[in-house]
């Protein structure tokens, strides 16, 4: 009936300014903003992460090669999880709703 498609319509605008509101008052943010952000910040770990063999080598230059290289590989997993991160955010938050619906 049209009276009940009324209904929907303002409980549709209701639901429309309670999120605008939330947005505004930055309760809730977007999942691009947190996308961003998330991937800003792991770039930046990797870049710290990057350096550390080195940092590593030149503090401790008794450690033998396989001791830096064994580093080294393990760092690397590490900056391509945080690499990825921008591409496991959509998966992430899909399981996340499903798991707290």
């Amino acid at each position: 009936t049209i009276e009940y498609e009324r209904h929907r319509l303002t409980r549709a605008q209701a639901d429309a300014q309670v999120l605008k509101n939330a947005r505004d008052s930055a309760e809730v943010v977007e999942t691009a903003f947190c996308t961003f952000v998330l991937s800003r910040i792991a770039g930046e770990i990797a870049s710290i992460l990057d350096g550390l063999p080195l940092s590593v080598q030149r503090r401790f230059p008794e450690l033998e090669n396989r001791h830096v290289d064994f580093l080294k590989r393990d760092i690397i997993k590490a900056m391509n999880k945080a690499a990825a991160l921008d591409e496991l955010i959509p998966g992430l938050l899909s399981e996340y709703i499903e798991q707290s619906g």
